[in-house]
């Protein structure tokens, strides 16, 4: 790629990683992770045959970066169908009604700080729900030690939130009618495939929306946090683009069927 752009190797490698904020090598093994969720959450291949496709040797290898990065096994992001199961969140509160945000609780004898601010869309027509997580690094990896879900443009509050350092991703999507995967594939399954001579549905899974489209992110950070004290960090939402990382983290089910299931009522 380097000399492709004309660049020495080193140059080529500090430019990539101020306009990505990850080295080549990082940004690579993060959307072959991607790709591997795709084909987990809307293919029947198999967890093996998933790993080779994506470019890694070793099962072991992929089944342990897999978990580390998107905080849930291949097996169990298949079994919930490409989501972070709700009940796996720390000890979940109900959600809240419209116009309130709903925090994720963190276990007992963590700070009670708490992080507020207000959450704003740059771009027109996006007023959904969104939601807000705390990770340790910069590049979100597992799963949150806080969160919160809001209903849209407005204020948000991240209770419980435990001292340290923390680094604050945004994320919400606009759901289609047609679209019940959590990667884009298709409705209810349709063209899932087992087949395996030449991997077809890997074929098709590229022609498949790019992992930034449709998304709106936003990250903050880094914000450190100290006992008792509150934060302030306003989250201005902005449409995800190919040079941002693919999300790795596995994230709850955000569409409105599923919102309205946890007992999430939509503003308006």
């Amino acid at each position: 790629m380097a000399r492709t752009a004309m660049y020495s190797k080193f140059h080529f490698t500090r430019i990539f990683q101020r306009v990505t904020g990850l080295t080549p090598g990082r940004f690579l093994s993060a959307v072959r992770l991607e790709k591997a969720k795709q084909l987990l959450a809307a293919t029947q291949l198999m967890v093996t045959d998933i790993s080779h496709l994506v470019g890694y040797s070793s099962v072991g290898t992929f089944s342990s970066r897999f978990t580390y990065n998107v905080g849930m096994s291949p097996t169990l992001y298949r079994r919930f169908g490409g989501f972070l199961p709700w009940s796996a969140l720390d000890s979940r509160p109900a959600i809240a009604e419209a116009g309130r945000a709903s925090s994720g609780r963190a276990a007992p004898g963590r700070s009670r700080t708490v992080i507020r601010g207000n959450l704003s869309y740059t771009e027109p027509g996006w007023d959904g729900p969104a939601f807000i997580g705390l990770f340790g690094e910069l590049v979100p990896r597992g799963q949150p030690v806080a969160w919160s879900v809001v209903d849209g443009p407005g204020p948000y509050a991240i209770e419980d939130v435990p001292e340290g350092v923390w680094h604050l991703m945004a994320c919400a999507q606009q759901h289609d009618q047609g679209r019940a995967g959590a990667h884009g594939g298709p409705a209810n399954g349709a063209g899932r495939s087992a087949h395996r001579g030449g991997h077809a549905m890997f074929h098709e899974v590229r022609s498949w929306p790019p992992h930034h489209q449709g998304l709106s992110v936003a990250a903050e950070g880094p914000i450190v946090v100290r006992p008792g004290l509150g934060r302030l960090a306003d989250v201005r939402m902005r449409p995800m683009t190919l040079l941002d990382p693919p999300i790795l983290p596995a994230l709850p089910d955000m569409r409105p069927g599923a919102l309205l299931a946890q007992g999430f009522r939509p503003a308006g």
